[in-house]
């Protein structure tokens, strides 16, 4: 859980629930920590019921939630593992005790037609954590934990069957598929989670078919976190 005021209409619901103080060391045991809800620009607008919390061997945490106060309350939470010691190529920030902020978003600002084997994203307008290699077209997880990622085509040929699926350590594990089966444009999106290793590779590869895209439709697109 974040430590720190998280703005509203975020994690999937209008006043966000963070933790008001600080996460417990290992030798502290279990502790009862503070929740608050952000509401009309103020970060403790709501105080809900406080939550036990605990600090585990190898860089976790467990926490014993509560019923929230209101029905649109919700506990927040971070797509990111807690702060351990950073090395020189590693991307850390630790003002809110949260470590590996890695998003990434970019697309091919152009057509792909039959089979490619890797796309290689150019066009990068997001790489928190520099996970991504816009030369390579590959993102290589920095740390082991879980990821999400979304990838998505478009076609306008009638009649052509369009498949674009995402790669994880050579092996196809999920399809974006698109099919045309009138004179008209069919997009498609596919979103995967799992857990990855540090080192892991994850790219997309072109099958089959045929992309559409220009520079400002942004329509081949690959991103994660």
């Amino acid at each position: 859980m974040p430590e720190r005021c998280v703005p509203v209409n975020n994690c999937g619901t209008n006043s966000p629930l963070w933790l008001s103080g600080p996460h417990p060391r290992i030798r502290d045991g279990i502790v009862t920590r503070n929740v608050c809800g952000t509401w009309n620009k103020r970060c403790c607008a709501f105080h809900s019921t406080p939550i036990k919390v605990k600090k585990c061997p190898g860089n976790y945490y467990i926490y014993q939630f509560t019923k929230p106060t209101s029905c649109y309350l919700a506990y927040c939470a971070v797509n990111t593992l807690v702060c351990g010691r950073c090395r020189r190529n590693q991307s850390c920030v630790s003002r809110d005790k949260i470590n590996w902020r890695i998003h990434f978003f970019a697309s091919y600002p152009a057509q792909i037609n039959g089979k490619l084997n890797r796309i290689k994203y150019s066009k990068v307008l997001v790489n928190v954590g520099r996970a991504f290699d816009r030369r390579t077209g590959v993102f290589r997880a920095p740390v082991k934990g879980i990821y999400q990622f979304f990838f998505s085509t478009q076609t306008t040929i009638k009649g052509l069957k369009t498949d674009l699926w995402l790669v994880i350590n050579n092996y196809w594990v999920a399809v974006s598929r698109a099919h045309v089966p009138r004179s008209y444009s069919v997009g498609s999106t596919s979103t995967y989670m799992t857990f990855l290793r540090r080192g892991a590779s994850v790219y997309v590869t072109h099958n089959c078919g045929n992309s559409w895209a220009t520079a400002a439709s942004m329509t081949i697109t690959f991103g994660g976190s």
